[in-house]
């Protein structure tokens, strides 16, 4: 079985291209335009690891991280083209398992999000007992309780 990834942009060309260099990597890809739409491709796919940038119209990476956080276990790789914005979230505690300056080298790209695959599934067993409970219980929702359910942590994470 592949491992899944998401990728979460509203740079059209980066998402697709990105998209293309973990499919030829041998990774399941889906790509989203926003935060948003993000959220609703996973009530239907559950993936390893989310790639989001920082800045996007609509819900911005900051709240996105948060909310995921709430309802998945996938490991976050954090994009932005703004050096000085890593080190600010950096400092601002953001949950993000690694950051990555735009323009970035594509094989970096591509080993990065490896290594989070590698790392999680080492961790996988790792796992508290609540943790597999509430991403259980996340899971096995219907579609209108994950919508209840996400609204909630999106509420939450945009009062952290």
């Amino acid at each position: 079985m592949s491992d899944k990834v998401l990728i979460v942009d509203d740079e059209s060309s980066l998402r697709e291209m990105l998209k293309d260099v973990l499919e030829e990597a041998g990774h399941k890809t889906e790509v989203a335009p926003s935060a948003e739409r993000a959220l609703e491709i996973m009530e239907n796919y559950q993936p390893d690891v989310i790639v989001s940038d920082i800045w996007m119209p609509g819900m911005d990476g900051h709240v996105f991280c948060k909310t995921v956080r709430r309802i998945s276990d996938a490991s976050i790789l954090m994009m932005s083209g703004v050096s000085s914005e890593i080190s600010v979230l950096q400092r601002r505690q953001i949950d993000a398992d690694d950051f990555l300056i735009k323009p970035f080298d594509v094989e970096n790209f591509v080993e990065r999000v490896e290594v989070l695959l590698e790392k999680r599934r080492r961790s996988a067993d790792s796992r508290s007992e609540d943790e597999r409970h509430l991403l259980a219980t996340y899971q096995g929702l219907s579609a209108a309780g994950k919508g209840s359910f996400l609204e909630e942590a999106k509420r939450m994470a945009e009062e952290d």
